[in-house]
């Protein structure tokens, strides 16, 4: 997020965050939580020559989540989660260029023998701000 000094001394956030993000190839992808033979498919839509997809083993995908939510992120079964937050410029004067909000995101990476990326499961902690003012 970033804001400049428009309103004076105060910011105020009222944003929607995907709390799971999964990428192939650096690409989003839809979940298809299809338990088929014991795996999840995800799979990035195109067209019909370029459908691509990717299927984990369910107890890869079930640990990959149980270590996160033991070190508190907040599953919610794949709803959006919304930030709200209301903070003023405290810095002695109403002069500042830009207000950024950070969110922690930890991910889990995939990647082939040659070191290039395949798949990426995002973890986005949004309980864990970090606000910073210029």
């Amino acid at each position: 997020m970033f804001f400049n000094n428009e309103n004076g001394g105060e910011v105020v956030l009222d944003v929607d965050v995907e709390a799971e993000v999964v990428k192939l190839e650096g690409q989003e992808t839809i979940f298809r939580e299809t338990s088929g033979g014991g795996f999840v498919w995800f799979s990035v839509v195109g067209d019909e020559r370029e459908d691509k997809k990717i299927g984990l083993g369910s107890i890869v995908v079930e640990r990959t989540k149980w270590e996160e939510e033991r070190f508190g992120w907040l599953n919610k079964a794949g709803e959006r989660s919304n930030i709200k937050r209301s903070e003023r410029f405290e810095g002695g004067s109403s002069h500042w260029k830009s207000y950024r909000c950070y969110v922690l995101i930890e991910s889990f990476e995939l990647t082939r023998m040659d070191g290039s990326l395949v798949f990426t499961y995002e973890f986005r902690h949004v309980d864990k701000l970090k606000s910073k003012w210029d």
